[in-house]
């Protein structure tokens, strides 16, 4: 220590600057900085990010999760959805949107491909965020790059809350059969399948609506 001591003397005598290093600043980067913390006020303020405009943000417990657009595919059958099922959810007194944030807390929200609701939620931050005691049933049009979210988190986060039906559509991206699945679901034990079908297929709803219709007529051309 003496040592280091006469050194810096030595060096401050000659003229040279002995100190610490300023530290280095970093650009604020909302999703690194934000990793873990997010809610629906930060995502207002920061979504969507600049360098990923067009994705669909969800947040489970904080985590944010990014899904780019959707394929052709289910961007076909997305469109097919109030055409198939609109009338059938008009005519059960419900309201049939298409993607929106359907949030469970103000850190936990998912965006389905389209969502049926009991009445309007109130004006203001309810219709960005729009709570999960609305919602009848939502409905997922499944992707193979988050499948296990689409066909097990959703409807289970969905069940925990109290969301009485979960409808999932499954698309294929080349030449193969559409398969619908709709249930009924539980805050504890598994879901009821309550109508299921294919292309070809004859599918039968009678709750929480009624309609029948053949998967086939969500395949694009």
């Amino acid at each position: 220590m003496a040592k280091l001591n006469e050194r810096c003397a030595e060096e401050e005598r000659c003229g040279i600057t002995v100190g610490v290093a300023a530290p280095v600043m970093t650009e604020f980067d909302p999703l690194r900085d934000l990793a873990g913390k997010w809610t629906t006020d930060l995502a207002e303020q920061y979504l969507p990010l600049p360098s990923h405009p067009y994705h669909t943000y969800e947040c489970v417990d904080g985590r944010l999760i990014m899904s780019a657009a959707e394929c052709y595919e289910n961007g076909f059958a997305q469109m097919r959805i109030d055409r198939i099922l609109g009338e059938a959810v008009e005519a059960a007194g419900y309201i049939l949107l298409g993607q929106v944030n359907l949030t469970f807390a103000d850190n936990r929200w998912i965006v389905p491909d389209a969502l049926v609701i009991k009445e309007p939620p109130a004006r203001g931050k309810q219709r960005t965020w729009i709570p999960y005691m609305h919602a009848v049933m939502p409905i997922e049009l499944v992707s193979p790059s988050s499948e296990d979210r689409d066909c097990i988190d959703k409807p289970a986060m969905c069940a925990a809350a109290g969301v009485p039906y979960f409808m999932q559509i499954q698309v294929p991206k080349s030449i193969g059969p559409v398969r619908v699945s709709v249930q009924r679901l539980r805050r504890r034990g598994a879901p009821t399948v309550i109508a299921s079908g294919r292309s070809g297929d004859r599918v039968t709803m009678d709750e929480p609506f009624s309609v029948s219709f053949d998967p086939e007529r969500f395949n694009a051309p």
